[in-house]
């Protein structure tokens, strides 16, 4: 829930584009998006929107909790893509995420480095260009 969290807060893909396959009513509104346009998806942007995430700023990992997420829409949260051409990198991501940080919080205490304000750019992916700072304390 912790790593879905920090992914709808911070996906690793700023936009992505998908051309349409056949002609596809929208349901939100009286339009219909035609069969071979291209529609440009914005993780962050879906991830935002308070209708889906109510305080879309607020870190809450009992979003992901099975209850919370039986209530979206599966598409609702989407930081790798999603459908037929999803990120094929997904699973693995996530499988390193997982190991990764259950190998340092296992010897580890992470706190914030508070002096520290991280500058993002945004590009496909979502980077820092002056690093992320922690404090690490053995346990």
């Amino acid at each position: 829930m912790i790593v879905k969290e920090t992914l709808r807060l911070h996906p690793p893909i700023f936009f992505y584009q998908k051309e349409v396959g056949v002609d596809t009513p929208l349901v939100s509104c009286n339009l219909v998006v035609p069969a071979g346009a291209i529609v440009s998806i914005s993780p962050r942007t879906l991830h935002m929107d308070p209708k889906l995430y109510p305080d879309p700023h607020v870190f809450d990992p009992e979003r992901f909790s099975p209850e919370n997420s039986a209530k979206r829409h599966p598409y609702a949260f989407m930081p790798f893509g999603a459908g037929m051409r999803t990120c094929m990198g997904r699973k693995f991501a996530m499988l390193v995420l997982k190991t990764v940080i259950s190998k340092v919080i296992w010897n580890y205490r992470i706190l914030p480095d508070e002096s520290y304000e991280p500058q993002l750019l945004w590009g496909i992916s979502m980077v820092t260009s002056n690093g992320m700072r922690i404090k690490l304390l053995k346990r």
